[in-house]
């Protein structure tokens, strides 16, 4: 794949700079190479063509980062791709996202509100790990979620997390070391 780059404005009129790869389907970025922007909007096109993914690493360490907006093209998030963006707040992802890599928010651990798309049915490994956050989070599973992984939420820190009914396999340490008290449903308990 050929990687080229793509220049644009976020809403506070500052140059961020993107690495992407063209796809069959759509638009993969790959790299951020910009400092000091702590608002980025992730762009819906490149040269016409939709952004679908952000690739495995693709935000990994920019600690810069406070708050991202994600377009509704996009369909995957790859593995670590925000890991280690430590003063993000907020992630209010759009319903479009259908997976979300390992360790995809790992160290995150600025967040005061996370919503995740509504038909997401996994979460993976080591998603929320080592973020520590406050007891008072917002964070909403997403109702159709089916599958919470080993170590998904591994030291994410001590708050209450509401499990939807539709969880069918939580796996083994998924709220591990220090990490939240799952709460299910009454329905669930008998």
């Amino acid at each position: 794949m050929d990687r080229k780059r793509f220049r644009c404005l976020n809403d506070k009129g500052q140059e961020q700079l993107f690495l992407y790869e063209k796809q069959d389907a759509g638009v993969m970025l790959i790299g951020y190479v910009t400092d000091n922007v702590r608002s980025v909007a992730i762009p819906s096109a490149i040269e016409g063509d939709p952004v679908i993914s952000i690739g495995d690493n693709c935000f990994f360490c920019h600690s810069e980062i406070e708050s991202v907006d994600f377009p509704n093209t996009l369909k995957r998030i790859g593995a670590g791709a925000f890991a280690m963006c430590r003063s993000i707040r907020e992630l209010v992802l759009p319903d479009s996202v259908e997976e979300i890599g390992m360790f995809a928010f790992r160290d995150c651990k600025g967040l005061t509100k996370v919503i995740l798309p509504c038909h997401l049915k996994v979460l993976r490994n080591g998603v929320f790990a080592f973020c520590g956050l406050s007891p008072h989070v917002d964070m909403q599973l997403p109702k159709d979620l089916e599958t919470i992984e080993t170590h998904a939420f591994y030291g994410a820190g001590l708050f209450d997390l509401v499990i939807p009914d539709s969880v069918k396999e939580i796996q083994a340490n998924a709220f591990e070391h220090l990490g939240p008290n799952p709460i299910m449903h009454a329905s669930r308990e008998n």
